[in-house]
């Protein structure tokens, strides 16, 4: 009985509709960050070329990216509770049989929910909502490692899905012959591209964190790899859909 209504509801409408939160939320996110690493690129180039009106115009865009990001970071705690509370972080139904997920993937959903949360407390810090002292650095360090585990376990599933696809295995890791016909190709480059991306986001992550950003230059230097990598992940969509 309890099967047969979670497998309803994973079929029902609000369990699509917390799917389809959860990936635009992600384009949106993206989105913010490049108007922020884009505005702070303008800002830190102005403070190097000592125009400091300019600056403050800039800072102010970015920050304001910068909130919108933080709120979206918080509202995106809600459909990753919704995958857990329900199962479908570790559970999906494939033609009406119950598998479990991947360990990565269960890994990274965990971890994913738990940097939400850890981030969004810390933001709601950095708003003057309330004071943690000494543990927001605490905080702050613990998110960016949970961050950086996340982007290596995505690029670890995805060169070992790319080299499967490689090797034109199915799921059950039986030879194909006819890779044109599974999208076998498509499927290895849009892995490879998943896993650049990747890298360029572990290089940004620091940055994204405020590490590193101590002079002007490095304030370039990091607004400028974060605003490659934010591109790079909308270059890849449109790739991907094109």
């Amino acid at each position: 009985m309890a099967n047969s209504m979670l497998a309803d509801y994973f079929e029902s409408s609000p369990s699509k509709f917390w799917d389809s939160v959860r990936g635009g939320a992600e384009y949106t996110d993206y989105a913010f960050g490049l108007g922020q690493n884009g505005a702070a690129l303008g800002r830190n180039l102005s403070l190097w070329r000592g125009d400091a009106v300019t600056a403050a115009k800039f800072g102010a865009i970015s920050d304001s990216f910068g909130a919108a990001g933080g709120t979206l970071g918080a509202i995106r705690i809600v459909p990753q509770v919704e995958q857990l509370v329900t199962g479908k972080m570790f559970w999906k139904l494939e033609d009406g049989t119950w598998k479990v997920n991947d360990p990565i993937s269960i890994a990274i959903g965990v971890l994913v929910l738990a940097g939400r949360v850890l981030s969004s407390v810390n933001w709601l810090h950095g708003r003057g909502t309330y004071d943690l002292g000494k543990y927001s650095k605490v905080l702050s360090d613990t998110s960016l490692r949970i961050w950086g585990v996340v982007t290596t376990l995505d690029t670890v599933q995805n060169i070992r899905e790319g080299l499967a696809d490689s090797m034109q295995l199915d799921a059950n890791g039986n030879e194909v012959v006819d890779k044109d016909k599974f999208g076998y190709d498509v499927r290895r480059q849009k892995r490879f591209a998943n896993i650049f991306c990747n890298c360029l986001d572990t290089i940004a992550l620091p940055f994204d964190f405020g590490y590193f950003m101590s002079t002007p230059a490095l304030g370039v230097l990091g607004s400028s790899v974060g605003t490659i990598a934010k591109s790079a992940f909308f270059a890849k969509e449109i790739w991907y859909y094109a």
